[in-house]
């Protein structure tokens, strides 16, 4: 699906419209065809440094590049699953909020990297846990059963996660309504990722902005 419109042009309407952060995922460096660095500087520019952006960062190299583009937080998740040492110490040069570990997971819970073609033994439960005690303070939990779908959240694994965790935690997959949103900020998660109900026209960015603040 392809909507009209540049990345750099599309992060400066969400941030007018109330976004806090503009999430950006290189799906061509996640699947090992490509890479968008470029666009992602055009748009870390666009959006003042409000981004935070993954996909296909395997090695702390990639991540620096990343940093360098102007992204405020990177996004790891085969790099933090494949070679953990080197996310801790990317961790430690960069600083916990500007890392954010991807767990994505599917209908049995399950978490799944590189692209969501390879599944871990961790159930996103543990996968919490562990990646919180290694110090990192940025979740991004994504159902990838539910992504694209608009479906709408489905809460069933992620109420799993005990709730004094869930404020280090971001939501994505399915999210459709201002009714998800709210059920995810009522049961404690720190924010969500909203795509496809944006570009579709399903979800008012201005009305959910509103609804979350006075509500």
């Amino acid at each position: 699906m392809f909507y009209l419109g540049s990345p750099a042009e599309y992060a400066r309407r969400w941030l007018d419209e109330g976004a806090d952060w503009v999430h950006v995922v290189d799906l061509d460096a996640a699947l090992e065809r490509g890479d968008n660095t470029a666009l992602l500087r055009q748009v870390a520019a666009a959006a003042q440094g409000r981004v935070q952006a993954g996909g296909g960062v395997r090695n702390i190299a990639k991540a620096l590049d990343l940093v360098d583009a102007g992204v405020s937080r990177v996004v790891i998740s085969s790099l933090y699953f494949g070679r953990r040492e080197d996310a801790l110490t990317l961790l430690g040069s960069l600083g916990a909020d500007k890392v954010c570990v991807a767990l994505d997971f599917d209908e049995a819970g399950m978490v799944v990297t590189r692209g969501w073609r390879e599944r871990t033994r961790l159930r996103l439960k543990e996968a919490v846990e562990q990646v919180l005690s290694d110090g990192f303070k940025h979740v991004l939990a994504t159902d990838v059963a539910a992504d694209g779908t608009l479906a709408g959240a489905n809460p069933k694994t992620l109420l799993t996660i005990d709730e004094d965790l869930r404020h280090y935690m971001i939501v994505g997959g399915g999210i459709s309504s201002v009714r998800d949103l709210l059920l995810l900020r009522n049961s404690g998660f720190a924010g969500a990722v909203v795509g496809k109900a944006l570009y579709e026209g399903r979800l008012s960015l201005r009305e959910a902005v509103h609804a979350l603040k006075h509500r």
